[in-house]
């Protein structure tokens, strides 16, 4: 499932630790119920490092210089199952990766199943076999999710692939896509810029120049990266404000 760009989802208290070991734990942190399907967060945690960055991506496909992922599988009542395990889609059950990452003693992935569970009880089962952990099963009530998905809030109708528009790749953020500051405001009360960096000569000798603005619009650029103070003409700080009420201005 890919993840919708037009809806926000529920979150479910379906989460618990799924496996652990005395030097490993597989834990479910969190559940997202979209209105097709589901997103499961799983962080695995390890005691001690031992050079071996954790790998978490899972369904047959290697990671370079990672270990090998952990297993994870959904037993239903109705007796299908998903799993991350290589194969088709008779073996992965509609279930995908949305994203891994981690490091030597922690790695958190992203699960993602294209469907609801059919009603009643589902298992998780868990195992790695890289680290020498069992298998692991721990079982959840599907109907908490069910009932959450008349929840889930639709924002607008979703774009399709082809009416993306194409993003014009650059190296320098052109003045109207910088970070806008408002000069009021929670953010303007508090911003405190950091000290000005400007361009240098690498050890190449190329000369590397970070096209920014800082202080009012309209002062020399060149000072900050990636970001510019509003200028007195611009609603950015008065959209910053929203215990300001406009009618106090006529």
């Amino acid at each position: 499932m890919q993840r919708p760009d037009n809806e926000v989802p529920v979150s479910v208290p379906v989460h618990g630790v799924l496996n652990r070991t005395p030097e490993m734990a597989i834990a479910l942190v969190s559940t997202l119920v979209f209105s097709t399907g589901l997103e499961w967060t799983i962080e695995a945690f390890k005691r001690s490092p031992d050079g071996v960055p954790m790998g978490g991506y899972g369904f047959g496909r290697p990671e370079t210089g990672s270990s090998p992922a952990m297993l994870f599988g959904v037993q239903f009542a109705d007796g299908s199952f998903a799993s991350n395990m290589p194969g088709s889609r008779r073996t992965t059950g509609g279930l995908s990766n949305g994203g891994s990452r981690g490091g030597l003693q922690r790695n958190q992935t992203t699960l993602r199943l294209d469907r609801h569970p059919p009603p009643g009880p589902f298992t998780i089962v868990t195992a790695w076999p890289f680290y020498d952990v069992p298998e692991a099963q721990v079982t959840f009530d599907a109907d908490v999710i069910l009932a959450a998905v008349s929840d889930v809030q639709r924002l607008w109708d979703p774009v399709l692939p082809q009416d993306h528009p194409h993003a014009i790749p650059a190296r320098q953020e052109p003045f109207d896509r910088m970070l806008v500051i408002p000069r009021i405001g929670w953010f303007a009360e508090r911003f405190k810029p950091s000290s000005p960096q400007r361009s240098h000569i690498d050890k190449h000798g190329r000369q590397r120049i970070y096209i920014a603005y800082g202080g009012d619009p309209e002062e020399s650029p060149v000072t900050h990266r990636g970001w510019r103070m509003a200028a007195e003409d611009e609603d950015a700080g008065t959209k910053a404000n929203p215990s300001k009420d406009p009618e106090d201005e006529q």
